[in-house]
């Protein structure tokens, strides 16, 4: 009751105490028609408490950095209440998992003010990323998604300004903003970046096919056949600036990507992923193509298929033998044929071979 939690009092511990206050107080509770979505549909419960971990973040602030090696101690508390957060965002139905971040948020606010480690840093960027990433899938909460993600690239970029990271380190940091650029829908951002990493470490396999996203993505979104062609094109066959020394693409596309992976059987995962978004592109290239152009697009894209069939029957199995199965079937369905997908293309046993 309201009356209880007015007496129940902890000291120099986070609560949640404001929220179950404001819980109790909402005329919905009240009247007994609270459902299981009553805390996504209120967010001033959020608010409430967020006012709470904001006072007791305040509380462990004067009172920590007070003491020998405070900062470091502060930032170690913050990481550890914003795990046991994020703990139970994973574990929360849908409906709770927006109001939690809210607070697992002001958390990762205040470790990212006051760390200065490169791996701290990064943990925080990473976090705000993932929180991004797992609320891109929901309609409802895109804006939310989108406000991670700026969040994690203010934090990447600090790491970058502040010289936090070099090397290797600071690489991988580029790479993740040109992928959050991608999140965001600023392509030509993340393109500029990828190129600046390829332009000096062309082998980067991993930002090859970062790269090759980023155009196949950025096609995806444009709304005429040219720039929808123009990108898929560049996807699949490289674009980007032209290195001085090799008057190629500085970015490969998946065509040059697949065929340095494909005898290296290290790589074999890397080669099916560029194998099948190659054929993907040449089947959206087909669907926004001329009439007397699409039948030709289709068919090479079928043909695409067929040959990583023949060459690598295992259509490199579970990961992706089912995606190109689909592939094959949206094709065949363009070609108007019966879309049956990879068992079209695979060697019907002879009487010979069935008789052994």
């Amino acid at each position: 009751t309201l009356r209880a939690l007015d007496v129940f009092h902890v000291a120099g511990l986070p609560t949640n105490i404001p929220q179950l206050r404001a819980i109790l107080a909402h005329p919905i509770v009240r009247a007994g028609d609270a459902r299981t979505t009553f805390l996504a549909e209120q967010p001033e419960i959020a608010n409430a408490r967020s006012a709470s971990e904001n006072s007791v973040m305040a509380l462990l602030k004067s009172e920590v950095e007070k003491k020998p090696d405070g900062k470091k101690k502060l930032v170690s508390i913050y990481i550890s209440l914003a795990r046991d957060l994020e703990r139970m965002i994973q574990l929360a139905p849908t409906a709770e998992k927006v109001p939690l971040s809210k607070g697992f948020e002001t958390f990762l606010d205040e470790v990212a003010k006051e760390a200065i480690e490169f791996n701290v840093l990064n943990w925080v960027a990473e976090t705000f990323y993932s929180l991004g990433k797992g609320l891109s899938d929901s309609r409802t909460a895109a804006k939310e998604s989108k406000a991670y993600y700026a969040k994690a690239l203010v934090v990447y970029n600090k790491i970058l300004t502040d010289k936090v990271a070099t090397g290797k380190a600071a690489n991988q940091v580029q790479v993740r903003i040109a992928a959050t650029n991608r999140a965001l829908g600023k392509y030509k951002d993340a393109v500029k970046m990828l190129t600046e990493i390829l332009r000096e470490q062309n082998m980067m396999l991993g930002v090859q096919i970062e790269a090759a996203y980023t155009f196949q993505e950025w096609a995806g979104k444009m709304q005429d056949g040219d720039s929808k062609t123009k990108l898929y094109r560049q996807a699949m066959r490289g674009g980007g600036e032209i290195d001085n020394k090799t008057k190629k693409y500085v970015i490969w596309g998946w065509g040059k990507t697949a065929r340095l992976t494909g005898s290296n059987i290290k790589f074999r995962n890397a080669f099916h992923e560029s194998r099948y978004n190659y054929a993907k592109c040449r089947f959206e290239t087909a669907k926004v193509a001329s009439r007397g152009e699409q039948k030709a697009l289709f068919e090479k894209a079928e043909n695409d298929i067929r040959l990583v069939v023949t060459l690598f029957p295992d259509m490199g199995g579970n990961t992706w033998k089912p995606r190109y199965d689909q592939l094959a079937k949206d094709v065949q369905k363009s070609l108007g044929k019966t879309p049956i997908g990879l068992k079209a293309y695979e060697k019907k046993p002879t009487a010979e071979t069935a008789a052994n």
